[in-house]
Formats: structure tokens, sequence, C-alpha cells
């Protein structure tokens, strides 16, 4: 059978996100103000039953990272692989579906993806390595 396991909540947040992986760590990602594209990355600490902030993501320029002009629709963080995370960016009201972003935790730097193209692909994690359907 399976055991249920109740997370303790995150502080002071009202929009979470997404729950990761990250290695050996259980992150949370929450966005800190409505309508904003700031985040903030909490880890929880399995001893203490405790949420750690870890990161802060301050606001993000898809638009820069890719020179294309959109309006963001919705972001959604799929997976945490090394310092990577992967993002998918649904543009609002106009013809790009989806465009895949690589975000670096260590460098605060965000790139554009090139290898998978915009449209209604899924991206997924398979052993070690990004799996484009």
């Amino acid at each position: 059978m399976f055991e249920i396991i109740h997370l303790p909540p995150v502080p002071q947040v009202r929009n979470i996100e997404q729950i990761l992986w990250m290695g050996n760590y259980l992150s949370c990602i929450v966005n800190i103000e409505d309508l904003s594209l700031i985040y903030q990355i909490y880890i929880l600490d399995f001893d203490s039953g405790k949420w750690s902030l870890y990161h802060t993501m301050r606001p993000i320029d898809f638009v820069a990272a890719c020179d294309l002009e959109f309006t963001v629709g919705s972001v959604e963080f799929l997976l945490w692989i090394n310092d990577q995370i992967i993002l998918r960016v649904a543009a609002a009201f106009e013809c790009i579906k989806n465009i895949y972003f690589g975000y670096n935790v260590k460098t605060r730097q965000l790139t554009k993806i090139e290898d998978i193209g915009m449209g209604n692909s899924e991206v997924w994690s398979h052993t070690n390595s990004l799996v484009l359907l």
C-alpha cells in the first residue's frame, strides 16, 4: 500500500506553482505576488519538517530571452535537472503556443531551449535525459 505524506505548509505564500524533486530534495516553487513573474523556491528539510527559502527568481523576462514579442499567458515549472529548471511558457492570445526555457538557479540566467520547437510538444524526464513527444 501507499503511505500518504502530508507536507507542512510553505510559509507566507498564497500561490504554490509547482512541487519538484531536486536531487534528494523536495522543492516548492511559489509565486510571491499575484500577476507577477517573481518566484521563490523553498526546500523541505525532511528531518525538521520545515521549508527553507533556497532561491528567489527575480522578474523573468521571457521576451528578452527568446527575441520574440508575446504576452505571457501561463508559466509551468516542469523539471529540475542539476542546476536547471525547465519551464513551459504559454503565450496569451497569440499564435505562439508553448515555448520552453531553462533557468539556471546558480547563474540566474534564462535561456530559450532551442532544441525544443515551439508548439504543442510535451517534455518529461526519462532517466537523466529529456524526452520530447
